[in-house]
């Protein structure tokens, strides 16, 4: 627990600090870069505000995930790096930048001192929804399934109507094999907000597994259209349809997101299942090893790879080696 009494803030630094917390739950591009622009007012106001430096790193680590599509994580990841450690620096006792610096770590395959960071985070405070979060991520990267489960449902019932932690539990459920739950989780999710990005960008493998194709199609779609055509919404179209043995569709929608690939960031490991799902394993290798060369966070979810396509890979056996999943 925290050894430190809290000190006054300023009033205007709180407020925009909770205006950017606000943004930075709806998880998109647009939202993530107004919520930065309310951190670093709440960091102009006071700048010993550590939990302002703390969720400064929560957006560099969003922004530098496949699912938001950003740019790329090696550049976004010593930045998230840089905010934590700049708030551990003013509180050593900061839950939130332990767990946000862990984040770091998870998808730098730094696994032990990763997995310290969040016990830590958890032990300064057990409340902290986004601690159990991450850590039940990581766990389920290392295919700790149970552990992730328990993990996720605390998050939930520190806070049941988040909509990342919702939408979260129905992603660990989904790589649990658990298609079905996930499917009425995320959608008990939608239930809350119709418009959540990642609820309906879940949605997409657990009715894909399910051999719900069109439905699953259906969510991708919605995900383009409320992102205007995301390059990782598109991926998805396109990894739908591969998937249905809609193979032409799916090559006309690949070689929209190369011909946009010369001009804009996309996120290779996105690339890299959609070549899976065609068969095409040498492109799938080809994009793998982009996603290596610059640390995407999908190298770390080789193992929970829902579809299994990487497992008989010999490209992918050797990441798996060299990220130290095994």
């Amino acid at each position: 627990m925290r050894a430190e009494p809290s000190r006054a803030v300023n009033p205007d630094a709180y407020e925009a600090y909770l205006r950017g917390r606000f943004e930075w739950s709806m998880r998109t591009k647009a939202s993530l870069e107004r919520a930065v622009g309310h951190f670093t007012r709440a960091i102009e106001l006071d700048p010993t505000y550590a939990p302002a430096h703390a969720a400064l790193a929560d957006c560099y680590n969003q922004f530098g995930t496949q699912m938001v599509g950003t740019g790329l994580p090696r550049d976004y990841r010593p930045r998230a790096a840089a905010a934590a450690i700049r708030a551990l620096q003013i509180d050593p006792y900061s839950a939130e930048a332990h767990a946000a610096l862990a984040y770091v770590r998870h998808y730098e395959w730094q696994w032990a001192e990763a997995e310290r960071g969040f016990r830590r985070a958890i032990e300064l405070n057990p409340s902290y929804p986004y601690a159990h979060l991450w850590y039940a991520n990581l766990l389920m990267s290392r295919r700790r399934l149970d552990e992730a489960l328990e993990q996720v449902k605390l998050a939930r019932a520190l806070d049941p109507f988040s909509l990342i932690v919702n939408s979260n539990m129905g992603w660990v459920l989904t790589i649990a094999g658990r298609n079905a739950e996930a499917i009425t989780q995320l959608r008990q999710t939608l239930a809350l907000d119709s418009t959540y990005v990642q609820a309906h960008a879940r949605l997409v493998d657990p009715l894909e597994a399910l051999g719900r194709f069109d439905e699953a199609r259906r969510e991708a779609e919605i995900v383009a259209r409320l992102t205007n055509g995301s390059t990782t919404a598109m991926a998805s179209l396109a990894a739908v349809d591969a998937a249905a043995g809609r193979t032409d569709d799916a090559r006309r929608q690949l070689a929209v997101l190369l011909e946009r690939a010369r001009t804009e960031y996309v996120p290779p490991g996105a690339v890299a299942i959609v070549y899976a799902k065609l068969g095409d394993t040498l492109n799938q290798d080809v994009w793998l090893m982009r996603a290596y060369e610059e640390r995407s966070n999908a190298l770390a979810y080789l193992l929970a790879d829902t579809t299994r396509l990487w497992r008989t890979d010999a490209t992918v056996r050797k990441l798996i080696a060299v990220v130290g999943l095994q």
